[in-house]
């Protein structure tokens, strides 16, 4: 999962939005996106094509219950919040309809805190390597990330002339710590 894709990514924002339109292009893309891995695990754990539609719809349905909540708060992508929700819906389902022993929706809760541990992981791996950048970047970085800045308001703030300075300087910063993550071997440790 990527990091284009997380809480303040533009999918979250269609999905909060009040454009039905930007609300349906969204939804499609974070089905599509989901889909095959849904697929897969219910197939994987007992289930069908069918199941992993219906698991999938109810996913949706528990996403969008509580994506307009004011308290809502998610710490990673739309996409994989939705498939953990799928997870356990099927996990559920399973336990339900005596398909599951209860040991194995223990064990789903002990998985599901370690995705929380891995993404802490991620985040930690990512604030360090933001150090090495310079300090010009970790600024500007910081001022859109944590702080959420529009571009205006960064080029203000670093006495740029104008936005497009900033968007050009964030892009490369962006770029520059994508680099290092990509490097860096405990991300691939994180990963497997």
């Amino acid at each position: 999962m990527n990091r284009s894709d997380d809480a303040k990514s533009p999918l979250l924002e269609d999905l909060k939005s009040q454009n039905t339109r930007r609300i349906n292009r969204s939804v499609l893309a974070l089905y599509d996106r989901v889909k095959p891995q849904v697929r897969s695990f219910v197939i994987n754990n007992s289930g069908n094509s069918e199941d992993a539609e219906d698991v999938l719809q109810e996913g949706l349905a528990v996403l969008f219950s509580k994506i307009n909540d004011d308290s809502f708060e998610i710490r990673q992508s739309p996409s994989a919040y939705l498939y953990g929700i799928c997870k356990y819906v099927w996990y559920k389902k399973l336990s339900h309809e005596k398909r599951l022993p209860f040991t194995e929706l223990k064990d789903y809760k002990v998985a599901e805190e370690m995705v929380d541990v891995v993404e802490e992981e991620k985040i930690s791996l990512v604030t360090g390597l933001m150090q090495e950048l310079s300090p010009e970047c970790q600024k500007v970085l910081t001022l859109f990330y944590f702080d959420k800045l529009s571009m205006k308001d960064i080029a203000r703030k670093m006495n740029y002339k104008e936005r497009n300075v900033a968007k050009t300087k964030k892009y490369k910063c962006i770029q520059a710590l994508k680099q290092r993550i990509l490097d860096h071997p405990q991300y691939k440790e994180i990963l497997s």
